[in-house]
């Protein structure tokens, strides 16, 4: 049964030998080997009860725990079409802070992104084949990379927030000396210091869209 073997380490090649995926293998080649021993006891040879049994197990739909099949065709052309409108769209909200050193920092940084992205992004879709490529991903890794980065990012945020905060007001407060900023240069200052960090939200907005496109683009019985 070396035929069926090979079918069944094929059908599994995208897949991590992990033990429910081993006891996943076992039972369809288990139940492949049973196939054709009932047909070449109803008088078909070895080959076409190969042949009649990997057909009629052709359809299956391979579900093991945590991952699933996607279109690798178009989901990273997705993918990477989000990731450029995220970065357009930051450098735009960007741009009212280039009156500031760090301002400029930031907003050239997100338009230098974005100029890489769209050259992948087209790169990509010269390459595309038209038709699903499917490979296999771990969904349950990527929703719980998803999770840990977006509390990573809010920690960050709040984490400058709070030391912004404390380094600007902190002395005003201890001590009970009003709270001063000499113009609008300074208020702008100020309020740079408190919304550049959200331009980093790209990060977990890529960690979001890696979950939903993979979903949205998932190869099976439902989203052929």
């Amino acid at each position: 049964m070396r035929d069926l073997t090979k079918y069944v380490n094929a059908l599994f090649k995208n897949y991590p030998l992990t033990p429910q995926v081993k006891d996943a293998k076992e039972e369809i080649l288990s139940n492949l080997e049973e196939k054709v021993a009932d047909l070449t006891a109803s008088g078909m040879n070895d080959k076409q009860a190969v042949a009649r049994a990997v057909e009629d197990i052709s359809g299956i739909n391979i579900e093991v725990e945590g991952y699933i099949k996607v279109d690798f065709d178009r989901y990273p052309l997705e993918l990477s079409q989000q990731n450029l409108i995220n970065c357009l769209i930051v450098w735009i909200l960007t741009i009212p802070f280039m009156i500031v050193a760090a301002g400029r920092y930031v907003s050239y940084s997100m338009l230098a992104a974005a100029i890489l992205l769209g050259i992948y992004y087209f790169r990509l879709r010269a390459k595309s084949q038209g038709r699903p490529v499917p490979t296999v991903v771990n969904l349950r890794k990527i929703n719980r990379t998803k999770k840990i980065i977006w509390i990573l990012w809010t920690m960050l945020v709040v984490a400058q927030i709070v030391t912004v905060t404390a380094g600007q007001f902190g002395s005003n407060v201890w001590f009970g000396r009003p709270i001063i900023l000499n113009g609008p240069y300074a208020l702008a200052l100020l309020v740079e210091r408190y919304l550049l960090p959200f331009s980093t939200i790209v990060i977990p907005l890529h960690a979001s869209a890696s979950a939903r496109l993979a979903k949205k683009h998932q190869i099976g019985e439902d989203h052929e």
